[in-house]
């Protein structure tokens, strides 16, 4: 990471952090969400959410947002800022979701990803993640459409 080669902290995500959030959901992604959108979902109960903080300068350098339905969690969006990534923070972030949701009884963690999403394929397959189903054309692109990649993790 160009700003320290200490690992970032990683904590809960709250309220006050939807903007710096919506910021990286932004670098990350075409359709962003914006800041009311984090608020509204960080606010939801079962929302499950942790933020890694830059120790340089305090910035938010990723996210992951997970909601808890009875047993099951989805993950409903991960991010990492364009100079953060390639160095293991979305794998960081993942854990720390997947261990937060193993304490609170969660049996499986579902995810989606575009089909062009090399490295996050990798990401997930590499932490037990398997294909269980396809939505054609699900993500709109400006260069046409993208399938998503549906994805689930039995945890232990």
């Amino acid at each position: 990471m160009t700003q320290s080669h200490s690992s970032p902290t990683l904590r809960a995500a709250a309220n006050s952090d939807a903007e710096a959030m919506s910021a990286v959901h932004a670098s990350a992604f075409d359709a962003a969400w914006d800041a009311p959108a984090f608020r509204g979902l960080l606010d939801r109960p079962g929302s499950l959410a942790f933020v890694a903080i830059g120790h340089q300068d305090g910035a938010v350098l990723g996210f992951i947002l997970g909601q808890v339905a009875a047993d099951e969690v989805e993950v409903l969006s991960i991010a990492v800022t364009p100079s953060a990534r390639r160095f293991g923070l979305g794998r960081q972030l993942l854990s720390a979701l997947l261990e937060a949701a193993a304490d609170r009884g969660v049996a499986t963690l579902h995810l989606e990803v575009a089909a062009d999403n090399v490295a996050a394929l990798a990401l997930y397959e590499a932490e037990g993640f398997a294909v269980s189903g396809r939505r054609k054309g699900y993500y709109v692109r400006a260069t046409g459409r993208a399938d998503a990649v549906l994805m689930s993790r039995a945890l232990a």
